[in-house]
């Protein structure tokens, strides 16, 4: 889904991404559940150590203003990050067909250890609570007092949100969760309705897309190049990885 390429060579790829994430996340999650394999990778997660260092060079300020626009979007205000103020330090350029660039933030509240990973059409949030035992599962109750702490839901309690969530009694690692009635990356056209998310080894992940009510037109188009087009090199207008000319700007 989140792939340009065809045939075996798709299907590959789909499988090495599978692989990468199960050691990233957990060895049980099943990605061809709920069409969790299109969800993820549209925001497409990298281990950390891929990330370089920011250094000296600069983002472009309109893609600071677009994730500063959907980080207040996404969380209440006692637990987002500054992007105007704090700058995320670091990011991974696509290598590979099907990959996005991303950008790293990392923060910290006295309840919550964030890091999250934003591609061109979307947010994967990784949660640690204060006190959080991997070894002890959440209670669904305790998962659905977290999300509607963390994000802007709309949702009038937690236990709406547990209802909306379907949550299990108990989430050990390997739970998935999601809102949506029906799930599928490219019809998503409000964020809040379409949440996704999975408890890992370590910590608790949600996908938060850029998506608004009335947004979507003609399906959610994959943006792998949303980095490209927003790094520069120290002079603040060389782009370091400008993405390849389409045919019509070709000479």
């Amino acid at each position: 889904m989140s792939s340009t390429l065809a045939g075996d060579d798709k299907d590959q790829t789909k499988e090495q991404a599978v692989k990468q994430w199960k050691e990233m996340f957990n060895k049980d999650i099943n990605f061809g559940e709920k069409d969790l394999y299109g969800c993820v990778s549209y925001v497409y997660p990298q281990p950390e150590k891929a990330f370089q260092n920011l250094d000296d060079k600069k983002y472009a300020p309109a893609l600071l203003i677009d994730s500063a626009y959907w980080t207040e979007e996404f969380f209440r205000p006692a637990y987002r990050p500054d992007v105007r103020k704090d700058q995320p330090e670091k990011y991974y350029l696509p290598q590979k067909p099907g990959e996005t660039g991303l950008v790293l933030h990392e923060w910290r509240t006295t309840k919550y250890t964030f890091t999250a990973q934003e591609s061109g059409n979307g947010v994967l949030v990784r949660i640690v609570p204060k006190g959080y035992d991997p070894a002890k599962p959440l209670t669904g109750k305790e998962l659905a007092a977290l999300l509607f702490d963390v994000f802007d839901l709309k949702y009038a309690s937690a236990d709406e949100v547990a209802a909306a969530f379907q949550l299990p009694k108990t989430a050990p690692a390997g739970t998935t969760f999601t809102n949506a009635e029906s799930l599928h990356v490219m019809r998503i056209g409000n964020w809040r309705r379409n949440m996704i998310g999975f408890v890992g080894d370590d910590a608790i992940y949600v996908i938060c897309y850029k998506q608004n009510p009335g947004g979507m037109r003609a399906g959610f188009f994959f943006d792998g190049l949303w980095l490209n087009r927003g790094l520069l090199e120290k002079d603040g207008k060389t782009l370091v990885a400008p993405p390849p000319k389409t045919d019509a700007e070709k000479p």
